[in-house]
């Protein structure tokens, strides 16, 4: 299929900049197309087929019948495409609809299927903001979440050696104090889904108490695993990050895709849970830096900021690895994870995250692998096998 490009212009005075283009297109050997509603300008001129729209007597050159009229003639060449190749239009409409809105086929949870459709929602505004959109978004989901929120208040109390828990006072004022972004938005949420502000704030600090229990008893745990590439080492040079991420079934429904405008700071994209607040998996930003996380069991755990806090400032404020990793070295940390990382500018790094220790994994040879442990002098004999 020959490359091909179309203008639309209907703004006399914008008539030389949209005609550079539509020149560089034309040279670079793509069939050009105008349409306009002057036809001795430059459009319509140095294209390989002109066509027009008359739209005389309107009060401006602006007006909307100037579009109506366009548009009906990129209809009408629209439905003759259709017309034309029918099958091959009709197979490959049918192809991308099914890669944006088919679940995953045969995923079961005691005989009953799951929906496993991702959910696409935007956030934009304050941190408070950001999470009352995302709980008006995720509402539906409200019986899952609550669900969820049961079952993790019951393994903390089933975890736990004689009915005891840690208490997590110390950790909520830090947070507070540290963190109020994080607090805003948790707060936008509980809003959102009529939930009360300490359940879900309990909840979402929850793993800091099984953490404690699971160190204690080295009880099993899932994980995931990521991976990082640059240099030579891909195949176009470009930097690559990857994240296989390892959640329960029954979690499935509740995994959403987040594009994120925050009211200050970079826009990104990311992975993360219905009704959990910050970056809870993965994400990249507008300037090209991608983290991800995974989990360790380890005793180096105390008051300090989650990794979706951390992840959500990261892709916020930051724009290179170096200046990420700094950050994470400058705030009270939680522990319990790694965060992989990678740039624009092909920089790649693990860090170890605890809350006394930290360490930074460099690439060998271009590659770093990070799964469920720490591997540095600083922190392996902290996980919990």
């Amino acid at each position: 299929m020959k490359d091909c490009s179309s203008q639309f212009f209907h703004c006399a005075n914008l008539h030389r900049h949209t005609a550079e283009a539509l020149c560089l297109t034309r040279a670079s050997g793509a069939t050009t197309i105008s349409l306009t509603s002057y036809p001795d300008s430059l459009v319509a001129t140095e294209a390989d087929i002109a066509l027009y729209t008359s739209t005389w007597g309107t009060p401006s050159q602006d007006s909307p019948s100037v579009r109506n009229a366009q548009l009906a003639v990129v209809d009408v060449i629209y439905e003759a495409m259709l017309l034309k190749g029918r099958e091959q239009t009709q197979e490959k409409l049918g192809r991308v609809a099914r890669v944006i809105s088919e679940p995953l086929h045969n995923v079961t949870r005691g005989g009953t299927p799951l929906d496993t459709e991702i959910l696409l929602i935007a956030i934009r505004g304050t941190h408070y903001e950001m999470g009352r959109q995302h709980g008006l978004q995720v509402v539906h989901l409200r019986p899952l979440i609550v669900e969820a929120i049961e079952a993790r208040f019951a393994q903390i109390e089933s975890d736990s050696p004689n009915g005891t828990v840690a208490p997590l006072e110390r950790f909520e004022s830090l947070v507070r104090e540290v963190d109020p972004p994080i607090l805003e938005m948790i707060r936008g949420q509980a809003e959102a889904l009529e939930l009360d502000f300490d359940v879900l704030l309990r909840y979402d600090l929850g793993s800091y108490l099984r953490d404690d229990l699971t160190a204690r008893r080295a009880m099993a745990s899932q994980g995931c695993t990521t991976w990082a590439a640059m240099g030579s080492t891909t195949a176009d040079g470009e930097p690559l990050l990857v994240k296989n991420r390892d959640c329960p079934l029954e979690h499935l429904p509740l995994q959403i895709l987040v594009t994120a405008s925050p009211a200050v700071g970079y826009r990104y994209i990311y992975v993360s849970s219905a009704g959990s607040p910050g970056v809870f998996s993965s994400g990249m930003n507008e300037r090209g830096l991608v983290v991800a996380d995974t989990y360790v069991c380890s005793t180096d755990i105390g008051p300090g900021l989650p990794d979706y806090s951390l992840m959500m400032h990261i892709l916020e404020e930051h724009d290179t690895v170096r200046s990420a990793l700094d950050y994470t070295s400058s705030v009270p940390r939680m522990g319990r994870h790694n965060l992989i990382l990678a740039d624009a500018g092909g920089d790649v790094a693990v860090v170890e995250l605890g809350y006394h220790n930290l360490a930074i994994v460099e690439a060998q040879d271009g590659i770093v692998v990070n799964t469920n442990h720490f591997v540095s002098p600083e922190l392996r004999d902290c996980f919990v096998d």
